[in-house]
């Protein structure tokens, strides 16, 4: 990787590698889950392969990716020999870390950006949002927006100086 490559995050490879950890992974799996790691490999591989701005790069991204998930909820998952795999599917969350690792590269590799645009990987954000009107005596004249953020921080727009 190239000095000018941000870090992306890698979920899903921790999930991998989590899974091949695992005490209660059958042994008929483990080779498979193995093999599950050099094909993730692979598809790293064919995601870096492909260069900001490139004229064809999302198809690229999305048929690598698509390759990819395809052989992890079909190959692995549902055609394990056991059903530990497939029962777990849920806790495990192997094919849910796959986008989030693709999203991070698809904005990145796809799209001409200005360098430092973006920031990837775990970010504090919020999971809500209320807003609601606040009237004054010059609620006819003056809109007023009064934004509360669950977190505690406020942020008011178009309030006039008395309300500040």
């Amino acid at each position: 990787m190239d000095a000018g490559t941000p870090m992306f995050p890698t979920p899903h490879l921790a999930k991998l590698n989590a899974l091949l950890a695992n005490r209660r992974l059958p042994r008929s799996d483990r080779p498979r889950v193995e093999e599950a790691i050099r094909r993730y490999e692979h598809w790293i591989g064919e995601l870096r392969a492909v260069h900001p701005g490139q004229e064809d790069a999302v198809q690229r991204l999305v048929d690598a990716t698509n390759r990819y998930k395809m052989y992890v909820e079909l190959d692995l998952i549902f055609d394990s020999p056991g059903d530990f795999l497939y029962r777990q599917k849920g806790q495990l969350k192997l094919d849910n870390t796959i986008l989030e690792e693709f999203l991070p590269q698809l904005l990145y590799r796809a799209l001409s950006l200005p360098d430092n645009s973006f920031e990837f990987g775990p970010q504090n954000t919020f999971a809500g949002c209320n807003c609601s009107a606040t009237a004054g005596s010059d609620w006819q004249t003056q809109d007023i927006l009064h934004v509360v953020v669950p977190c505690g921080c406020h942020s008011r727009a178009n309030l006039p100086d008395h309300y500040m």
